[in-house]
């Protein structure tokens, strides 16, 4: 009788979640069970951002685009590709810097886009706005809320044959680590060095910080009788 296949853990919030499942069904049409139970949920801090005061604006996340869901054609610079899909869908005129807030400063610094800038982001997020110069100024719009894994899901986990958990943010990870950490042979899948080291035990980091690596990442994982491919 063959063994069943892997459980991929995602605890990204809900919709971000849902969002990643629907692409893993399609991908892995059951050949692993997705279960979705979020260590972290987003909610919203003071009112929506209207961004045509700016020249620029800035979003890490794609949560931030949420809070300012009328683009107006104003100029968005986006960490990455998922961020810069939905920013379009709003309207905005995006650039994507396809990696890291890292990444972003350097297209940013590069480019020099007329000013003001604004960085929309979340209160656990990152100023860019020393980095950016005299023109930026920043709007915290949401904050995130830990959550735990529920007991049942926890037990589930405890009997699964093996657990494949990708982790978004060094964040994600280190609340991972505080609601599932004590579990054995957890197969952890790091978006960024950052991110496996607040893991803190054995994880394999993606080619790129990007979902498209991480897809592949755990594409990987599914298919090896290595806990950690590559």
């Amino acid at each position: 009788m063959p063994e069943p296949g892997p459980i991929i853990l995602l605890t990204r919030p809900r919709a971000a979640s849902e969002r990643f499942a629907d692409a893993l069904r399609a991908r892995f049409s059951g050949s692993a069970e997705i279960v979705i139970a979020p260590v972290i949920e987003i909610e919203p801090v003071g009112s929506l951002v209207d961004p045509r005061a700016w020249r620029t604006v800035v979003f890490t996340s794609v949560h931030g685009v949420e809070r300012a869901p009328e683009g107006h054609g104003v100029t968005a610079y986006c960490v990455g590709d998922t961020t810069a899909h939905r920013a379009a869908e709003a309207g905005y005129r995006v650039i994507s810097a396809d990696g890291t807030a890292d990444d972003l400063v350097v297209r940013l610094l590069d480019d020099a886009p007329e000013g003001p800038i604004l960085h929309i982001r979340g209160a656990h997020g990152t100023s860019l706005v020393d980095r950016l110069g005299a023109e930026a100024s920043e709007r915290v719009t949401y904050r995130q809320v830990d959550r735990e894994i529920p007991a049942d899901v926890l037990e589930r986990l405890a009997l699964a044959h093996r657990v494949i958990a990708p982790v978004f943010s060094p964040r994600s990870a280190q609340r991972l680590r505080a609601c599932a950490g004590g579990l054995d042979g957890m197969n952890v899948i790091a978006i960024s060095q950052a991110a496996a080291e607040e893991w803190g035990g054995p994880a394999t980091v993606a080619e790129a910080p990007t979902r498209r690596a991480m897809e592949e990442a755990i594409a990987q994982a599914v298919d090896s009788d290595s806990p950690y491919p590559g």
